[in-house]
């Protein structure tokens, strides 16, 4: 009998060492000691952590991670048979399960949770070669929506670029910097009008508020709040850059830009980016990363005119709280 289950207790490392069976032995045991650590500490959130088992023994693992304001990140189904050791005897006159039957039970209590917690938005990021677990998740319900391209730019190799405010921008930009308790509204109001018309996952827009977008753009982590910026053209505000601290890889990461309609194609993004580059070589910051919708060719035409070049992709899926029986 296949069943689902949360990983509490005594599954709690069954389920954490078939997340990371493609680790050697060595890799995996430590992998699993610090994740277990950091769940007792309080430092890592493994209550959306679903184990597979059939004939008791376990066979597949799931996470789900919470984010604020009903989002979760969702890692797709891993099987392991080598964990499970299943050999079916033909006296038993068992049906052996089949791998695509694991992956569907795992992702139909994982949908379920997410139902339950009236989660809005659950997104997937893979490789472009795990096909398996794209299928996966295709064949349930969860969209694949499009491949996000990452972008970076190293400070090392460019000189620092000279702000180009553009023909079109008849008034000087200035700028205001995010201090929460007094322009979050105002950030939240602008980020949605930039959403009008957006190339960038359109799909996706209404699913959460400016408000909670803005929440989980602050969550991502750390914020530099000199660059969560809103630019000013006379008393319009007419676009919005939010820039995190990945100190880890010693970089900075736009995790939000966007322009007001009315606004684009008028050198607004060439400016906003242009002064986070130059802040990047003032802070002597190795690496500025972006992501951006592969869909979305002025955004890519002017990155990679700033100097920017890609460095990864992934096919992002989403589940957009649909309901399921």
């Amino acid at each position: 009998m296949l069943r689902v289950v949360f990983a509490t207790g005594s599954r709690l490392v069954a389920a954490l060492r078939i997340l990371h069976g493609a680790l050697s032995l060595e890799e995996q045991a430590v992998r699993v000691s610090e994740s277990v650590e950091q769940s007792q500490a309080g430092e890592l959130d493994l209550s959306g952590l679903f184990l597979a088992e059939f004939q008791q023994k376990p066979v597949g693992a799931l996470l789900l991670r919470m984010q604020p304001d009903a989002v979760a990140f969702l890692w797709p189904p891993v099987v392991s048979w080598e964990a499970a050791k299943i050999v079916p005897l033909p006296s038993t006159k068992q049906t052996p399960v089949l791998a695509e039957e694991i992956e569907d039970a795992l992702l139909h209590a994982a949908q379920k949770h997410l139902d339950n917690l009236d989660v809005r938005l659950a997104q997937s990021l893979l490789e472009l070669n795990q096909s398996q677990e794209q299928a996966a998740l295709s064949r349930n319900g969860i969209q694949r929506l499009t491949t996000l391209t990452f972008f970076e730019y190293r400070t090392t190799a460019h000189r620092r670029p000279k702000a180009n405010i553009g023909s079109g921008l008849n008034a000087r930009l200035t700028h205001i910097v995010y201090r929460r308790s007094r322009n979050h509204r105002r950030f939240a109001e602008l980020i949605e009008q930039t959403y009008c018309s957006s190339l960038d996952c359109p799909e996706v827009n209404g699913i959460r508020s400016a408000s909670q977008s803005l929440n989980v753009y602050a969550e991502s982590g750390p914020i530099i709040p000199d660059l969560w910026r809103v630019y000013c053209q006379g008393r319009h505000d007419v676009g919005v850059i939010l820039v995190i601290n990945r100190p880890e890889q010693k970089a900075w990461e736009v995790v939000y830009l966007g322009v007001v309609e009315s606004a684009r194609q008028k050198g607004v993004a060439r400016l906003m980016v242009t002064d986070v580059i130059n802040s990047a070589h003032e802070a002597l910051i190795e690496r500025l990363m972006i992501v951006v919708d592969a869909r979305n060719h002025p955004a890519i035409s002017l990155y990679e005119s700033l100097g920017f070049t890609p460095f990864d992709e992934r096919v992002a899926f989403v589940r957009l709280g649909n309901k399921i029986s």
